[in-house]
Formats: C-alpha cells, structure tokens, sequence
C-alpha cells in the first residue's frame, strides 16, 4: 500500500510540473560600464505591480541601486492567471555611440532607453507598420504608434546601398525626422 502511494505522488509531482504555465524568463547579462551596472530584475519584490519590463542601474562599486525605469507596461486580463500574462525583457545590449540600452522583450518588440534623458522610445521597422484613418499604427495593435520607427528603400540594389529613414512617431503622427542617408547594405550571400 505505501509503495502504491508513493508511485502515485510521484506521478501527480510529475503531471503537476508538466502542466506548469510557462518556461522561466531568460537570464539577461549585466553590462558593466565605468558609470553603472544595468540589469533586468524580473520578478517584483513587491514594490511593482507587474513582473518584468524593468532596467535597473546600480553604481558598480557600491551595488547601491541609482534608478529603475519602467521600459514597458504589461496590460493583465483579470479574467486570467497573472502569471502566464507577464512579458519578460530577454535582451540588452549597450549603444555606446548613442549612449542608449536597446532591449527586446519575449513580444519581439524593441525599446530604446536613453541613458542622458531615461526616456523610452520604441522602434519598429516600416514594414510592421499600417495606416489606419490616417494614423500610424503596428499591424495588429489598436493603440496608435508612438517611438521610432525605421523605413528603409532603395532602387539602388547593384550597389548594395539602402536608404534608411528614422522618424518619431507620437500617438501615430509623425512628429520629427531623426535622419536620412544612405548605407551600405550586406551584400547577398551566393
């Protein structure tokens, strides 16, 4: 009898983490610079009210946190399990030339955080984007697009150069061009 119960734990353990919601969020590397050490926390402490979407500096020597930004906001369905809901950062990398984090979470979306002015803009290409009553939006998203958006053409193609333009977009209307040249492209693997 107590060898019948045992198995039978063991198989409800087994089912039981089987059926588990979700895979743990990925662990995201610190980047240390002279300055700062910024990291992804990805479960609240309580002191938040969603888990994931956050960067967090900490001075390098003294471990002291100096701040945490908010790069996105998780909307939560009441009428569901909180936790399959969370959206977890699962990529930074630093842009030294333009002094900003550029970080990706599990949606595939991409933020910009500048590190001068902590503010987050979001960045898509021109091809995820559609017009809707004369508003720019992300195909598939109801809210109008606000961040920076990256539309590249060219008719150039034996030179392998394109021609990139960077716009900021606020609720859907373009608000300022950031740039336009010409780059040169990777060419085509044969």
């Amino acid at each position: 009898m107590t060898k019948l119960v045992h198995i039978a734990s063991l198989f409800f353990l087994l089912i039981s983490s089987s059926l588990a919601k979700r895979a743990a969020p990925n662990k995201v590397p610190p980047i240390t610079t002279e300055k700062a050490v910024f990291s992804v926390p990805h479960f609240s402490n309580g002191e938040r009210h969603q888990n994931g979407g956050y960067v967090e500096a900490h001075h390098p020597k003294t471990k002291k946190i100096l701040w945490r930004i908010k790069i996105f906001k998780t909307n939560y369905n009441p009428d569901l399990e909180k936790d399959i809901q969370d959206v977890f950062i699962n990529s930074m990398s630093l842009d030294k030339k333009n002094n900003s984090l550029i970080i990706s979470d599990e949606k595939s979306r991409t933020y910009i955080l500048n590190l001068l002015t902590k503010n987050v803009t979001r960045q898509v290409l021109g091809d995820s984007m559609e017009f809707r009553k004369g508003l720019r939006y992300v195909k598939g998203e109801i809210e109008p697009f606000t961040g920076r958006v990256i539309d590249y053409s060219s008719a150039l193609k034996p030179t392998f150069k394109r021609f990139e333009r960077v716009a900021k977009y606020v609720n859907g209307k373009e608000k300022k061009l950031i740039s336009e040249k010409l780059v040169d492209q990777q060419r085509p693997a044969r």
